[in-house]
């Protein structure tokens, strides 16, 4: 880590651990922080496959490590059949979401045909139950009690036509002084049939009786059951109905969907084929390595040979251009305010100092820190030498500063700090207010003046 170090316009000795007073005076202040930085260039290309369809990509053919390239020069390329395969079954895939989109089109269609019939069947068999509820209500039920008493009335009836002639017979018997074995069983006949119309006479009352108890209520529930049962039948249908209708079309839209994305994977793959060919974008010499933060690295060892597999998106050459005109550096993001209006930076290069008080304004904070480039003048470089950079950056035009060391504080007063001014006669508490601090030093705002000192304890 970097030591920031408190430059004076006023030259004066710095202070050391050893002093014990410190004379405050009004002076400008600067922060000063250096960073290790490389010569880098505006002509850099990075080659890379970038690709999010076809992966397995193998080298055809490539330049040596250290060629020298003119632009538009091949640096690589990669081996089409596998490619060509994968595009060919992308396009068959392409056509086979189109017949399940096709397909899925004529089950929608089919979906709401069935199911509008259903629908209606139910609703009709629903308007029937309803209808024959009505019926049975209005007059099938009194019709039905209405049998039961005129079954019971015509057995009645047919026992006193039964005892009636009965009574006949044996009234004409009574009277005939001649009894005839003929006419004795005529009367036990008649006799029989009294007897069997009684008994049907006491059945039919006890089916009566056990139809209006038992049977009438049962009757009465399944019509009521039967009526709401149907009911319910057409609201179920109208639900299943439509979502029937809503899965059939939901499996339209992921039809529809897949289509789309198998035509986009198409596309991208057929967009892919620019990688099976690269080019230099400019003049320059080709590493089959990749540079970053100052360090060369290699992931294939300096060469490309026939068959070799290289990672999507991993930087596999770096084609240097001629014009080294650059310095990069990584600024953290605490130290941003070195970069801001009034900066200046030295740059320390091969034993000669550059001075460069613009800055670059369009730095971008990445990982925590700041890319700075600077643009450097002509002289004997080479792409990656490192360099020093130091950066100024103006605090105040002039300022009481006070080393941080002789700040003192109470345990009542922990955020009160305060320091000891050496008087005529004694030492005097001063509570102080403190600015900004820059290295080991702090900004004092109130409570001291120009011409004091402050002394340890």
């Amino acid at each position: 880590m970097k030591i920031t170090v408190l430059l004076l316009m006023i030259c004066s000795m710095p202070l050391m651990a050893a002093d014990k007073a410190f004379k405050i005076k009004e002076e400008a202040v600067y922060e000063r922080k250096s960073f290790d930085a490389f010569v880098g260039s505006s002509d850099l290309q990075e080659v890379k496959v970038e690709a999010d369809e076809w992966s397995s990509w193998k080298v055809e053919e490539a330049v040596p490590h250290g060629a020298v390239v003119k632009k538009g020069d091949p640096l690589v390329s990669f081996q089409k059949t596998r490619l060509a395969d994968a595009l060919e079954k992308k396009q068959r895939d392409l056509r086979l979401q189109q017949l399940n989109l096709e397909k899925q089109k004529i089950a929608v269609q089919q979906v709401e045909f069935t199911a509008r019939k259903e629908l209606e069947l139910v609703r009709l068999k629903a308007e029937i139950a309803s209808k024959a509820e009505l019926l049975y209500k209005t007059t099938g039920r009194k019709r039905y009690i209405e049998n039961l008493e005129n079954d019971v009335s015509d057995m009645e009836k047919n026992l006193k036509y039964q005892m009636s002639e009965l009574d006949q017979l044996q009234k004409m018997y009574t009277q005939d002084s001649l009894k005839e074995e003929s006419e004795e069983i005529v009367l036990q006949r008649q006799k029989d049939a009294v007897e069997r119309a009684k008994r049907y006479v006491e059945l039919r009352k006890k089916v009566r009786d056990d139809s209006i108890t038992l049977k009438l209520p049962l009757n009465d529930f399944n019509n009521l059951y039967n009526n709401e049962k149907a009911k319910n039948a057409v609201n179920k249908a109208e639900i299943d109905w439509q979502a029937k209708i809503m899965t059939e079309k939901n499996k339209l839209a992921d039809a529809e969907k897949a289509l789309q994305s198998a035509l986009e994977k198409l596309e991208k793959l057929d967009q892919e084929k620019k990688w099976l060919s690269v080019a230099a974008d400019h003049d320059g010499t080709a590493y089959v390595a990749m540079f970053n933060e100052g360090k060369w690295s290699s992931k294939h060892k300096n060469e490309l040979n026939k068959d070799t597999a290289v990672t999507v998106g991993t930087v596999i050459m770096t084609l240097v251009g001629q014009n080294l005109n650059q310095v990069e550096v990584r600024v953290p993001e605490a130290d941003k305010e070195l970069l801001g209006e009034g900066s200046t930076a030295y740059i320390s290069v091969s034993g000669r100092r550059y001075i460069l008080k613009e800055l670059s304004k369009d730095s971008i904070a990445k990982n925590g820190s700041y890319k700075v480039v600077f643009e450097l003048p002509d002289f004997p470089k080479y792409f990656g030498m490192p360099v020093e950079v130091k950066l100024f950056r103006k605090v105040a035009d002039k300022a009481l500063t006070l080393p941080l060391n002789f700040l003192r504080y109470k345990d009542e007063a922990p955020d009160k700090p305060y320091v000891m001014v050496k008087g005529k006669d004694k030492q005097q508490e001063v509570f102080v207010i403190l600015g900004e601090s820059v290295g080991d030093k702090v900004l004092v705002t109130e409570g001291l003046k120009a011409g004091d000192t402050v002394i340890l304890p």
